[in-house]
């Protein structure tokens, strides 16, 4: 019974194979790998509020970015427990979000929205870091106040959609398609 019933193909592993991420209707159900390797361990289910998203998960497995149509939220991995850390509104009405890259530390999200016009318009990739603000507390923070930008492509009178990535160390964004080579910004 592995993967389960009704995740619907979306399911991701930690790099360092400790962590095991399923899509199911409206939410993530998590595993870890049993201590002595042997098996997957239904650690919890993790409540996202929709079924059509993506989500990503840091190098170790201890956090779970997840996208939202208006933003993304965050999951920390705390004494064991998934605890909800943010939930950050990136886009205004004219976006909505299309994908979150998270950097092996998980100290960096990339996240990539696409103008909301029936999905026929530009697309942004704006950069968040996890960190401290001037008032000591810690959160999303915006890096650059002008995120990276793609025109909108067209392959044979449809629109094609980007791939997006952060590299591990949190310095590169890839973005690729169909139509061009992929670049690095």
């Amino acid at each position: 019974n592995f993967p389960p019933q009704g995740t619907n193909g979306g399911f991701l592993v930690s790099d360092n194979w400790s962590t095991f991420a399923v899509k199911f209707y409206n939410g993530i159900s998590v595993y870890n790998l049993n201590t002595n390797g042997n098996g997957w361990i239904l650690n919890t289910q993790l409540q996202t509020g929709s079924y059509n998203y993506e989500f990503d998960l840091n190098y170790e497995g201890t956090m779970i970015a997840v996208k939202q149509s208006n933003g993304f939220k965050t999951f920390n991995l705390e004494n064991d427990s998934w605890i909800e850390t943010n939930n950050v509104i990136t886009t205004d009405s004219e976006f909505l979000v299309e994908s979150v890259s998270l950097s092996s530390d998980g100290t960096r999200i990339a996240v990539m929205e696409v103008q909301n016009n029936a999905y026929t318009g530009d697309v942004n990739v704006s950069i968040y870091d996890y960190s401290q603000d001037q008032n000591g507390n810690y959160g999303w923070l915006l890096y650059s106040d002008s995120p990276i930008f793609v025109p909108q492509l067209t392959i044979n009178d449809g629109l094609q959609i980007p791939e997006m990535a952060i590299s591990n160390d949190g310095n590169f964004i890839t973005i690729a398609t169909t139509e061009e080579a992929a670049g690095s910004f």
